[in-house]
């Protein structure tokens, strides 16, 4: 099925791929020590998110990189470069971050497109990696940490109780 089938057959197409990489990988690839790899977004996962947009997707989730990494808009839709973990389990030394977020997408019927777009700030302690939702008084930390992660799209991040808004720059 070519992307044009999708949009006659679907109301919302969700792109969702494992696509990033994580430390590890960055830290092979580039040569350095794992503790100097930098966790960032690659060139080709923004190109592949604006492409997946350009093909008729309303929304693109990334992961896997294992850390939250920027969100950006592209002709309005919002692409998350990763969405970190929800349910992981590894050994002792895997750090991938403790901050997550469940994304949610509010979808008007009349109009069948996405006329909200939040998420939930969660986080997955080392010990036990059991998501926990972040309280409301706690949640401005991802807050900061997803404009400094956007920054260079200019997602805009507010703190609207327990959830937190993403609106294009």
């Amino acid at each position: 099925m070519c992307s044009s089938d999708l949009k006659e057959n679907a109301d919302i197409v969700v792109v969702s791929w494992h696509g990033g990489l994580t430390r590890y990988a960055n830290a092979f690839s580039m040569g350095v020590s794992l503790e100097e790899a930098p966790f960032f977004v690659h060139q080709y996962q923004e190109d592949t998110g604006c492409a997946a947009i350009d093909a008729g997707a309303d929304l693109v989730m990334g992961h896997h990189a294992h850390r939250l990494q920027g969100m950006q808009f592209h002709k309005g839709k919002l692409i998350c470069h990763s969405l970190c973990n929800l349910a992981m389990s590894f050994g002792e030394g895997h750090n991938f971050g403790e901050e997550s977020v469940i994304l949610k997408a509010v979808i008007d019927a009349r109009s069948k497109s996405i006329k909200r777009l939040s998420f939930v700030p969660i986080v997955l302690p080392g010990d036990t990696m059991e998501p926990r939702r972040v309280p409301a008084a706690q949640a401005q930390r991802h807050v900061e940490l997803m404009t400094t992660l956007s920054r260079k799209y200019g997602t805009r991040f507010t703190l609207e109780g327990g959830e937190v808004a993403i609106d294009a720059p």
